[in-house]
């Protein structure tokens, strides 16, 4: 049951993704300037990041070999949510759209190493004057 509560936020996560991507018309919020996609992108993608670092956490494995299967499954669920959005309606596959998926999910773990796997920092040594 842990394991699976472990894995629950990702499976909410895709499930979205696949409900926004299968809409015929984004839905987009004006934010004024030219490239919100991307950052809408890079977001959802980020959030794909740590649930899925989130549900691996619950089985023992090499910290690299989870960072392989963050990149490897992000960049390829991407990939196949640009394919699935080629046809849907009024929506087209697009490059730039999987590559800022990609930045999401390297931000992800970015984040994560600087923020949760911090490693402690020594003192520095006072002068015994």
């Amino acid at each position: 049951m842990k394991k699976f509560l472990r894995v629950l936020p990702l499976i909410v996560v895709c499930l979205t993704n696949v409900l926004f991507s299968h809409q015929p018309s984004p839905i987009l919020m004006d934010l004024g300037f030219t490239f919100e996609d991307k950052l809408l992108h890079i977001s959802a993608f980020f959030v794909l990041g740590i649930s899925l670092l989130f549900a691996l956490s619950a089985y023992k494995m090499p910290k690299y070999f989870r960072i392989i299967i963050v990149i490897f499954f992000g960049a390829n669920w991407g990939m196949l949510d640009e394919v699935h959005q080629s046809f849907v309606p009024n929506r087209t596959a697009a490059l730039d759209d999987w590559i800022a998926d990609v930045i999401g999910i390297l931000i992800s773990l970015l984040f994560i190493r600087f923020f949760y796997y911090k490693e402690p920092v020594n003192e520095l040594p006072t002068s015994s004057n």
